[in-house]
């Protein structure tokens, strides 16, 4: 049997979602091991005591020195994400038997098994998945010149088999991003992710699959694609052309979750999601 990793990393007003994450993950998926960095030096007891949470660390944990400076020179949204490589790094350091790790962002939440991408990943050992399917319009939430500051690489998924082309694409991600927050060249250039230019510069480098599966990773900027038609039926769940959700993405690119959409069965998925997080949160306040 094939031994899973999942992870995320969460601010410490997103230890809520990360909590919904990691409870739908188990519930799928009841042998793999749920990671979660938090960008806090403290781990709240709601954390540590969650049974869905198997290791837990503080940013802390991965260099004192890297944390200052991302405090220093970041916002939160790229303190996050500039973390990503240190984390996956850590992971495949601290869990050398796991043959799969799948970083999935925190305000996912996982509705079915991902069969579909073990069986890719039999063949790659690298998974990215785009943004769109489809080209996007002018009244989307993400246009087509947003896609071409940051490139169709959406970091908030991404997925790894243990090898030596995936431990070489951690440790030059590791490379870039450190080098990347020591010179802060870029600055505070308005909606280019730390994460995903360098995830976008290696594409090429590396042998990447880009996963097109349209159950996985749905989100408010890939809704107006006519392959990712939400519908309902009479089995339990959601579906899409007949199959499975497999993971939804209750995040915009600007963190919130006030989606308008015109189709009844987006917005009842994400009042849903909303009253769970409500009650999260209240749990953990």
């Amino acid at each position: 049997m094939i031994k899973v990793i999942f992870c995320t990393i969460a601010q410490p007003e997103q230890l809520a979602p990360a909590l919904i994450l990691a409870k739908s993950i188990k519930k799928h998926h009841a042998n793999a091991i749920m990671a979660l960095c938090l960008t806090s030096k403290n781990v709240p007891d709601a954390a540590k005591n969650s049974p869905y949470i198997d290791h837990i660390i503080s940013e802390k944990d991965l260099g004192k020195g890297f944390y200052k400076k991302l405090k220093k020179k970041f916002s939160a949204a790229d303190h996050s994400r500039a973390l990503k490589a240190p984390f996956l790094n850590y992971l495949f350091n601290s869990f050398p038997n796991e043959d799969i790790y799948i970083y999935l962002d925190c305000f996912t939440k996982v509705f079915g098994t991902f069969n579909e991408l073990f069986t890719i990943l039999d063949e790659h050992c690298i998974i990215y998945s785009p943004y769109c399917l489809e080209p996007p319009s002018e009244d989307h939430v993400l246009n087509e010149f947003d896609l071409l500051k940051n490139g169709n690489v959406n970091g908030g998924f991404l997925a790894f088999r243990r090898s030596e082309e995936s431990t070489k694409f951690i440790k030059r991600f590791l490379h870039l991003i450190k080098n990347d927050v020591k010179q802060n060249e870029r600055k505070s250039i308005k909606g280019l992710f730390i994460d995903e230019k360098w995830l976008c510069l290696m594409i090429g480098l590396f042998d990447i699959y880009f996963f097109k599966d349209p159950s996985y990773n749905l989100a408010v900027w890939n809704l107006h694609e006519k392959q990712r038609k939400i519908e309902k039926t009479d089995e339990p769940g959601w579906r899409i052309n007949g199959q499975r959700i497999k993971s939804v993405c209750f995040a915009d690119v600007q963190g919130s979750l006030d989606w308008s959409h015109s189709e009844k069965a987006v917005n009842l998925i994400q009042e849903r999601y909303k009253k769970q997080l409500k009650s999260v949160k209240d749990k953990t306040l």
